[in-house]
């Protein structure tokens, strides 16, 4: 994913304090995502020699390579970034929770910050088109599922059902991890749960407490963050 704002972001998070827990992140990312893609393979490559529905000759061992490597940088490069996103929107989270709604212009630096933090995740996701190209990857793989699934039922008697069972499994964890990183960005932002605990969320939590002074820049930072979500945008689907 070529853009400059993620390797600076990356190189940011790497020399701050938080740089250990990142590259442990990375580090378990990589290795379980490699496992995933490997079991994944091979069940691939063993449902295609079991099979007897198909018969594609060199053509399905090699797409189930190349779609592996693919779908192993893919995913590890999603993780990181969800990574990079939730970081940056937990300091600010933070620095909302502990800060006095007293302290001067306050209010005013937090909604500048909350609008470099969701100017730089809607250019890492939605400007590299990262986020539309696992939206066609999630699309390619529901329609892969539906077609395994409705061959499976001609086919039952052989290892080739089962094998396509754990493949559809396979790609159903990778859908549910993509929903889940998309989705819990913009939980972060803007939820109104009180277990979420999102950065509108705590900063309603001074409401009543700023001096009459601030209000004005309180509220036009909780305006800001209403209308001004932090989230994965996919062309089309918002």
């Amino acid at each position: 994913m070529a853009s400059d704002l993620f390797h600076r972001v990356v190189l940011e998070e790497l020399a701050s304090s938080d740089g250990a827990r990142l590259r442990c992140f990375t580090a378990k990312t990589i290795c379980l995502t490699a496992l995933w893609t490997a079991f994944s393979l091979a069940f691939g490559l063993a449902w295609h020699i079991t099979s007897s529905v198909l018969r594609l000759g060199f053509a399905a061992p090699f797409y189930l390579v190349v779609f592996t490597i693919v779908k192993f940088s893919a995913m590890t490069v999603l993780l990181l970034l969800w990574k990079l996103s939730v970081v940056r929107i937990d300091h600010l989270r933070d620095r909302v929770a502990s800060h006095d709604a007293n302290v001067r212009l306050i209010w005013r630096d937090v909604t500048r910050e909350y609008k470099d933090v969701a100017a730089a995740i809607d250019e890492m996701w939605r400007k590299t088109g990262f986020s539309n190209a696992w939206a066609l990857m999630s699309v390619s793989d529901l329609v892969e599922m539906g077609g395994i699934l409705g061959t499976t039922k001609h086919y039952t008697e052989d290892a080739w059902s089962y094998l396509s069972y754990f493949w559809v499994l396979s790609m159903s964890v990778a859908l549910a991890i993509v929903v889940y990183c998309f989705t819990s960005i913009n939980d972060k932002s803007v939820s109104a749960q009180h277990s979420t605990r999102s950065v509108l969320h705590i900063g309603r939590q001074h409401l009543g407490k700023v001096p009459p002074r601030h209000v004005m820049d309180h509220l036009c930072f909780l305006h800001c963050v209403e209308g001004l979500p932090c989230g994965v945008e996919i062309f089309g689907a918002g």
